[in-house]
């Protein structure tokens, strides 16, 4: 389930979003039992709070950008990047 993987993830306010969206009256019977205690938890006690993505610079030009980019917003370069982590190698 996405809100599940979005809360191992650290990514809380994403989560909720989800979640509410699954505890719609249309969704609710959707939901497998396993997960439905989770995200009925998650929709009760909500943390909206959500760190910001770290930074680092671009090995072409220096400028910043957040680690899951991929491509240079500044220099439109491709980043090389982790295979294990998918995040880029500086």
């Amino acid at each position: 389930s996405t809100v599940i993987e979005c809360q191992r993830a650290g990514l809380k306010k994403t989560s909720f979003e989800y979640a509410s969206m699954l505890m719609r009256p249309e969704y609710r019977p959707q939901i497998a039992e396993t997960y439905k205690k989770k995200i009925e938890s998650i929709v009760r006690k909500p943390t909206k709070v959500e760190e910001d993505e770290p930074v680092s610079p671009c090995p072409y030009c220096a400028g910043q950008s957040p680690e899951s980019v991929l491509d240079c917003p500044h220099c439109n370069n491709r980043i090389p990047y982790c295979v294990a982590s998918g995040l880029k190698m500086v």
